[in-house]
């Protein structure tokens, strides 16, 4: 099989539409040998900002020495993009293998029975991220919460990001149904934080039981009080969670000293989010040069747009300039 040919066999299976419901991708993850179950995993749903703060809590985990795993949707230009580690999409070789594995545990699904596209491609990336190893996941929801082929994960963390009216012909037409639906990745004994939420979003989370909601800003390169609140929200992720570091972020510290990397945990980039992000692109290359003229002790920005993250450099720190 080749790589275009895998893409197109599993494009094909977007014909079977859109299924809510655990059921297959809990067979196919245990067909599969549920890789998932060996994964430390952020879990992430909400309306907007979810692909932002997944990217912010990547880039802060690798920055660390972490190695990370991002699993986000849809893509902008490639399919590889929607599963990374390290921020390297998936090799084309690993996403065929993958694709012909996925292909044989199909065959013992019933006709009429067969997973989805999106159930499909998120075991594919579990099992992507366990054959690499990754120290940590983050993973964002497709669509809802409750029943999303995502929800099949026991996470470290679950963060619910501003809730609004989507998908309501599947999740609900009022914003309470809508929260209700996003609210169920949130699990007994697992840390929750949330973005501020409207009042009816609110509520509805506050009833699934113990949940922080974060009404900080952090400062980050991205225009926008949003974004400063979603680097806020990530943030606090971090801090919420046992996983490598203390609360105190001291284990996180002391691994960027080992590696020799300094990083301020609050200037923060992202990948575009939607194909309206090209329209950006020359807005976005004239805003990476107009920082770099600042002198930055701390970080640099990644040299190519498509990277849109800033990460942290060896020490000594040397001044970099825009590029012609």
């Amino acid at each position: 099989m080749t790589y275009p040919e895998a893409i197109d066999w599993l494009y094909q299976l977007r014909l079977l539409g859109s299924k809510l419901g655990l059921e297959n991708p809990r067979k196919l993850a245990a067909l599969a040998g549920n890789p998932h179950h060996s994964l430390k995993i952020i879990h992430v749903a909400g309306t907007n900002g979810k692909g932002s703060v997944c990217a912010m809590l990547e880039s802060i985990y690798r920055a660390a020495g972490y190695k990370t795993g991002l699993y986000t949707s849809p893509h902008l230009v490639s399919f590889r993009e929607r599963i990374q580690v390290n921020r390297e999409p998936i090799a084309e070789t690993e996403a065929v293998l993958l694709t012909e594995c996925m292909q044989a545990l199909l065959r013992q699904f019933p006709a009429g029975q067969l997973p989805t596209f999106f159930e499909v491609i998120t075991v594919m990336a579990l099992e992507h991220f366990a054959r690499e190893r990754c120290d940590i996941v983050l993973l964002e929801t497709g669509l809802g919460g409750r029943l999303d082929a995502s929800n099949i994960v026991t996470p470290i963390a679950t963060v619910i990001t501003p809730i609004a009216l989507d998908h309501q012909q599947y999740l609900g037409e009022t914003l309470t149904q809508i929260a209700t639906e996003k609210a169920g990745i949130l699990k007994q004994g697992i840390p929750a934080l949330s973005a501020p939420q409207l009042l009816e979003a609110q509520s509805a989370l506050e009833q699934t039981g113990p949940i922080t909601f974060v009404d900080t800003e952090h400062h980050t390169s991205l225009a926008g009080k949003h974004q400063r609140q979603n680097a806020a929200l990530a943030a606090r992720s971090r801090r919420a969670t046992s996983f490598g570091c203390g609360a105190d972020g001291r284990h996180l510290r002391a691994r960027q000293k080992k590696a020799g990397l300094a990083l301020h945990p609050t200037h923060l980039n992202i990948p575009p989010r939607s194909v309206h992000a090209l329209a950006r692109l020359e807005h976005r290359r004239l805003a990476t040069a107009r920082i770099f003229k600042k002198p930055n002790p701390v970080v640099r920005l990644a040299r190519a747009i498509h990277e849109q993250v800033e990460v942290a450099i060896p020490i000594p720190i040397h001044r970099h300039r825009p590029r012609p």
